[in-house]
């Protein structure tokens, strides 16, 4: 692909806090807002997961991949769990390079490099994964260098960094009615689906207490190359704007 900008896209993965070291006040919060029946322990306590791990205030992100569309070279950092006690070395694969590191650092190298890039794109990037880095970098007192939430509704009229978050476009901005996943995405425009294989968002927390950290890794990375084609897909047919 061929831009005349610098366009990085963004994903990340998050795990919930282990909910038994939570104080009473906290579990009790928590346990408000699931409604999956508890004599159904299996699906209560991956519902209590998937609560945490959505929220910046009861999980992390223990994966931040940013992926350079005119490079085509992603970078995936991962939190190398050391409740593991098991030591992880940087690898690459194809265009890839991942690289174990804690949140805060996960932050610091994020802020360091998005500043870079006039276009940033992700998939549902304004309601999940920018608020989340945003309140997780205040956690880890880390400064934010720009500014990623504002201007949603994009305009030849914006300066940069344009956030072209494409669950925004193809919905166009809420107007239209139906639902729409990058999974459901990815099929219909031909692209390969990062949820078809053998992981899923919704098992990441027991994947990362399970040691699967890289397993998380490669996830992240699969939703980087989808979102990138959809990209494409959307800029050349869709996109009439930036």
């Amino acid at each position: 692909m061929n831009y005349d900008t610098r366009t990085l896209i963004i994903d990340i993965e998050t795990a919930a806090e282990r909910f038994d070291t939570l104080d009473e006040l906290t579990q009790k919060e928590v346990l408000k807002t699931v409604k999956t029946d508890p004599k159904d322990t299996e699906v209560y306590e991956a519902e209590i997961e998937k609560t945490m791990a959505l929220s910046p205030l009861l999980g992390s992100i223990i994966t931040l991949g940013v992926y350079d569309v005119e490079k085509n070279i992603a970078k995936v950092y991962f939190n190398p769990g050391e409740h593991t006690g098991k030591t992880i070395e940087e690898f690459k694969e194809g265009n890839s390079t991942f690289t174990p590191m804690e949140e805060r650092a996960m932050l610091e190298r994020f802020w360091a490099g998005v500043r870079n890039y006039s276009h940033i794109v992700t998939f549902n990037g304004r309601g999940f994964d920018i608020p989340y880095i945003m309140v997780r970098s205040g956690v880890r007192e880390v400064q934010p260098s720009i500014d990623l939430m504002g201007q949603r509704y994009l305009s030849t009229r914006q300066s940069p960094p344009h956030h072209i978050d494409l669950l925004d476009q193809l919905r166009f901005y809420n107007a239209a009615f139906y639902r729409c996943s990058l999974h459901l995405a990815a099929r219909a425009f031909g692209i390969a689906s990062p949820k078809a294989d053998e992981i899923s968002g919704e098992q990441i927390t027991k994947l990362f207490y399970a040691g699967k950290h890289e397993d998380i890794a490669r996830y992240n990375a699969r939703d980087l190359i989808s979102t990138a084609k959809l990209y494409e897909y959307w800029h050349h047919y869709i996109n009439f704007v930036v």
